[in-house]
């Protein structure tokens, strides 16, 4: 049984394109099978012949190997976004069951000693500084 024949078709391929897919490789296997029979062939042309056909039952192999662990990637990739759909579900049901109470604070008054209050502080009026009003906070220590 060639490893072909172990992979799930019903994913990959349709019947006839399986069918197509494992003639040609027991055909391409029998071909490399009668040329090595007598050895490792020594004309140009069988030498040609039979790199052609390894090269096409490696270009076979490759993509099939290349469809398997896109397959898989996407099989991961599923799994991935249901298991992160579940995580999110669970945590919005988790923050439904836990809420918080809202706890009212009484408001308080946050009136301030006038020695702890800077002059203006409370303002919210712009006003432009110069360079000469700087120099003269620098100068009288404020």
């Amino acid at each position: 049984m060639s490893d072909i024949a172990k992979i799930d078709k019903s994913q990959i391929f349709l019947p006839n394109e399986y069918r197509v897919l494992e003639k040609t490789l027991d055909i391409r296997e029998k071909i490399v099978d009668k040329m090595l029979e007598e050895g490792i062939p020594v004309k140009g042309r069988d030498i040609r012949v039979l790199n052609e056909v390894l090269n096409a039952m490696d270009a076979n192999v490759l993509g099939r190997v290349d469809r398997r662990l896109k397959r898989e990637e996407n099989d991961s990739q599923e799994e991935f976004n249901k298991l992160a759909t579940e995580i999110i579900l669970n945590w919005n049901k988790y923050k439904q069951e836990n809420k918080t109470e809202v706890i009212e604070v009484p408001e308080v008054e946050h009136e301030l000693p006038d020695d702890m209050v800077v002059p203006d502080e409370d303002t919210i009026e712009y006003k432009e500084l110069t360079m000469e009003d700087i120099i003269k906070g620098a100068r009288n220590g404020s």
